[in-house]
């Protein structure tokens, strides 16, 4: 369990890195990974919440350079909710 713990605060600080250089294509693959393997992990939809307004704040400019448009934004956020989520 400490080591499963340890390896989602990786995962997680991995995820919050990609996102601070805009690589948000490969930051949302890695929090559908960890979703996958962990859906019930506490924090990962504060987690994924949080990286969807994120990238939401940003312009569609910024978003397409990202790896991720505006529509792909929001219909990974609404599958991020369905599966592993509210």
């Amino acid at each position: 369990m400490i080591q499963r713990d340890y390896l989602m605060r990786m995962v997680q600080g991995f995820i919050k890195m990609l996102m601070a250089v805009l690589e948000a294509k490969k930051a949302e693959d890695w929090l559908f990974r960890l979703c996958e393997s962990s859906p019930t992990q506490g924090g990962l939809e504060a987690l994924g919440d949080g990286f969807y307004r994120h990238l939401s704040a940003h312009p569609d400019s910024i978003l397409a350079g990202g790896g991720l448009p505006r529509e792909e934004v929001e219909a990974g956020w609404k599958e991020f909710r369905r599966q592993c989520g509210r």
